[in-house]
């Protein structure tokens, strides 16, 4: 796992942890296009209208509260009743309540059908909540065809009457170009409409689109705060990220845990998770990973794939918790059912080893290339590892040069390490030692144990660059401060060479680990 949280960028141990901020990598999938407001029910961010059933009726109620008031609970059928006379005296925002209630569900027999027919009623005479719900509908395909440009008009429509909703739903469309061509500064200009009007929403939206300019971080925290301050639990959990964050100064893990727990007591799975990974890494707290474990299984049991996948995570590999691979099999198979790539790694390093299932080599490739299409850096060494030996598929060096180099190029220290053996053998490919060393300093960079070491038998023998004693021993050193013994062996000798002997050097190769994600 990375550092605390990044946006609006991909990430990807070996049984891979997911660190608190690779928080923003991933919550980046659960607000990429960002969130615009419209679905019937979760916790989680998402799609257009995530708060349909708060954000949007209380939008409806603001101009017609004595129709539908939760303080005055009536019958189903009295309801209904009540909304057809109100709608047949053409009464446009009534119909957009019913269209509301038939869209959720609420007091009457959940229809998308019908909620279309109403909203389309209201939204026909002007009025702002049913062109907001026929623009959901469209956008989500439900009750009638997905058409996104005829959503982004009926938005528009509203937006330009001033619905506060409408606008940031406008700007989820130009953001993810879902509908219309993708411009970031188009919905720059929609979200902060309807953010200075206090939608939280947008709030949360324009700060997600900001924060990934570092010039305008400051900026993205202000929008953030703003939510935040309204007790909008979402946005309580992206400011803890960017407190936690270490872009743009030390990190205030005080201040994040703060809005964690705020986030927490109204039952946000996300902000459970995140404290579940603070426990976990003793980030701004004492490392506990009993405690780790109970925040997990809390988002976990509400549903958060994220939290679903760390759980398993724990449970296999006994941390925080007895050790058990059936239950950890349950909450991975639940994740990967929700598209969470790292599970699916995890899945297929399970069939790979034989824990909990089977060893089955066959399926463990299986889930690899599940995880590797989503851009799993782990999934994607894995896959490499079994084209390369050709385990559970046909050996490859192609395709096992094509993996391996996807991660490198990702950042993956162990990628890096295997794709510069590879060329320095000439496996698949013409050998080239230059792009292997430059693979190997690379991988270095980056601490990895066995890179050092080679380099250093490279500078001590003169293999494929010029020999530099006081280089090898640089990177000897390096490797034995990571608690490498052969390395701290070859430190000893070099400060105090024998005078009668001298190391010869051998060929060096590390067998790829296979790795499990989390």
């Amino acid at each position: 796992m990375r550092d605390l949280v990044r946006i609006h960028i991909t990430c990807g141990k070996s049984l891979i942890r997911r660190s608190v901020l690779e928080g923003l990598c991933f919550f980046t999938l659960l607000f990429a296009g960002n969130i615009a407001g419209a679905s019937s029910g979760g916790s989680g961010a998402g799609g257009p209208a995530s708060n349909i059933a708060s954000e949007m009726s209380q939008a409806i109620q603001a101009g017609i509260g004595k129709l539908f008031h939760p303080a005055e609970p009536k019958a189903p059928n009295e309801l209904e009743k009540q909304f057809k006379l109100a709608t047949e005296e053409g009464e446009p925002k009534a119909e957009a309540i019913l269209g509301l209630m038939y869209a959720t569900g609420t007091g009457i027999r959940q229809s998308d059908r019908l909620a279309v027919q109403w909203f389309t009623k209201s939204a026909d005479q002007g009025n702002a909540e049913g062109q907001v719900g026929l623009g959901y509908m469209l956008m989500a395909g439900r009750g009638v065809p997905k058409n996104s440009a005829e959503a982004a008009k009926w938005f528009r429509a509203a937006a330009e009457s001033g619905n506060a909703l409408a606008e940031n739903n406008l700007g989820w469309l130009f953001a993810s170009g879902d509908g219309v061509q993708k411009d970031e500064t188009e919905a720059a200009k929609w979200y902060l409409l309807a953010a200075e009007q206090g939608l939280a929403l947008a709030q949360n939206n324009l700060g997600s689109l900001l924060v990934a300019k570092s010039e305008t971080r400051t900026d993205a925290k202000t929008w953030f705060k703003k939510s935040a301050d309204q007790g909008d639990p979402l946005g309580q959990c992206l400011l803890a990220i960017v407190c936690a964050s270490r872009e743009g100064g030390e990190p205030d893990y005080p201040e994040a845990i703060k809005w964690l727990d705020k986030s927490a007591s109204q039952g946000f799975p996300l902000a459970e998770f995140m404290l579940g990974q603070m426990f976990a890494q003793g980030l701004g707290m004492e490392k506990n990973d009993v405690e780790a474990v109970r925040r997990y299984r809390i988002a976990a049991e509400r549903g958060l794939p994220l939290a679903q996948g760390e759980l398993g995570w724990m449970l296999a590999s006994g941390q925080g918790v007895k050790q058990d691979y059936d239950e950890a099999l349950k909450w991975l198979y639940l994740a990967a059912a929700k598209g969470d790539p790292a599970a699916e790694n995890n899945i297929g390093w399970a069939f790979a080893e034989g824990l909990g299932v089977e060893k089955n080599p066959q399926k463990a490739v299986g889930w690899y290339l599940r995880a590797a299409a989503k851009e799993n850096i782990r999934a994607q060494n894995n896959l490499a590892w079994s084209y390369l030996n050709g385990t559970g598929i046909e050996k490859n060096y192609a395709e096992a040069m094509k993996w391996y180099r996807k991660a490198a190029e990702a950042g993956n220290a162990d990628a890096q390490f295997f794709l510069a053996e590879m060329l320095e053998k000439g496996e698949g490919v013409k050998t080239d030692e230059k792009e292997a060393l430059y693979w190997y300093n690379r991988s270095a960079d980056r601490g990895h144990e066995p890179a050092l070491f080679r380099l250093g038998i490279k500078y001590e023998t003169g293999e494929g660059v010029t020999k530099d004693l006081k280089e090898a021993l640089r990177h000897f050193k390096r490797a034995a401060d990571a608690g490498s013994q052969r390395a701290q062996i070859k430190v000893s000798f070099l400060k105090q060479p024998p005078a009668s002997t001298s190391f010869e050097a051998k060929p060096f190769s590390l067998s790829p680990a296979k790795t499990m994600v989390k």
